[in-house]
């Protein structure tokens, strides 16, 4: 693409995030003080619409961006908006609301809900559950007669318990060497690599262990049995905010499309699986999500990382023509400061 061309795609693609409507060559010669004529502007929007980067929604209308033109913007165009004013409002508020967080889980909440309401997007946060992260430590509690509290604590600081009955009454101090015990033989594995390791174990002739072993294995595994098969939990904040977008307020069945989604969110794991692999900010657009719910749509991505391990992720959906330069550099400040805090 010459640079002409590319000077005219980056002026489409602008116009029409702010505006929404198809953008006409008069507007771009205006904005670039009429260093090109309007007639052009026009040959050169029509050689792009010939190369499949703009399309013209009418015969009479100005042209909009295609998705092969947003993403060519976004790989190859854009400018970065600052963030420093924003970024300064979330560490407020995230001081504010963090004190109700209990895990780390809910503080990657207060993040999207951040996101979502100033940019009037919808925030996305994708959890792993602590059946596949990996355990930093198990902690058994004496509660009441034969009543135990497990406490699972992962690697990233995702907390889940759960209340056991047991066969036998144990003292506390029986409960922190069977603790002990465990976290020996299994801290850095994931809850699903225990629970079919305590299996295999138990299968074994329990005659080659210790008694500590064998109780220890047995409350081990009737605490990790309330396992779920479900390996992510999603949560999105602002879904409404679609309704603010007009392309899609006036589309009522594509709206029923979406918020359908929304519902099921077995889509939207499939889109999130693409990018978990993928390192810094990941963006999807339109078509290229394979979903025809989500055509209209773009969805921004970012993984938090802690210790080399993604422990989530975040992101924003919206329609095609988000403010790319703004939310993608807000979803990159965020995950490097939610980095920073739990870095202590």
């Amino acid at each position: 693409m010459q640079e002409r061309e590319k000077e005219i795609l980056k002026e489409v693609v602008r116009i029409h995030i702010e505006t929404g409507e198809p953008v006409g060559s008069r507007t771009i010669a205006k904005r670039m003080n009429y260093r090109l004529s309007p007639a052009t502007i026009r040959n050169i929007m029509a050689d792009l619409e010939e190369m499949g980067y703009l399309m013209q929604p009418h015969t009479s209308a100005g042209r909009i961006p295609t998705d092969m033109g947003y993403r060519f913007y976004v790989d190859h165009l854009i400018d970065m908006k600052p963030v420093s004013d924003i970024m300064e409002q979330f560490e407020e508020y995230l001081n504010k609301e963090v004190e109700k967080a209990k895990d780390v889980g809910d503080i990657l909440k207060i993040a999207s809900r951040f996101l979502s309401m100033h940019t009037d997007h919808v925030g996305l946060l994708f959890i792993p559950k602590i059946k596949v992260l990996s355990v930093k430590s198990v902690n058994f509690v004496r509660l009441a007669e034969k009543t135990v509290l497990v406490v699972f604590i992962s690697e990233s600081g995702i907390v889940q318990h759960k209340v056991v009955k047991t066969e036998e009454d144990y003292s506390q101090q029986e409960l922190n060497k069977f603790a002990s015990y465990i976290n020996s033989e299994f801290s850095g594995k994931s809850l699903a690599e225990v629970r079919r390791l305590l299996i295999n174990k138990m299968q074994e002739d329990r005659n080659r262990y210790d008694k500590l072993f064998n109780e220890a294995m047995k409350l081990s595994k009737k605490a990790i049995s309330f396992i779920e098969d479900e390996e992510f939990e999603i949560h999105l904040e602002g879904t409404a905010n679609i309704l603010k977008h007009k392309e899609l307020a006036e589309n009522i069945e594509k709206l029923k499309e979406i918020f359908k989604a929304f519902e099921e969110k077995s889509k939207i794991v499939k889109l999130i699986d693409k990018c978990l692999k993928e390192e810094g900010v990941t963006v999807i657009i339109g078509k290229e999500s394979e979903a025809d719910e989500f055509e209209d749509l773009s969805l921004i991505l970012t993984p938090c990382i802690y210790k080399d391990r993604s422990f989530g992720t975040i992101g924003l959906l919206a329609p095609k023509r988000m403010d790319y330069s703004f939310a993608i550099p807000l979803l990159q400040k965020t995950s490097e400061y939610i980095k920073e805090i739990l870095s202590g």
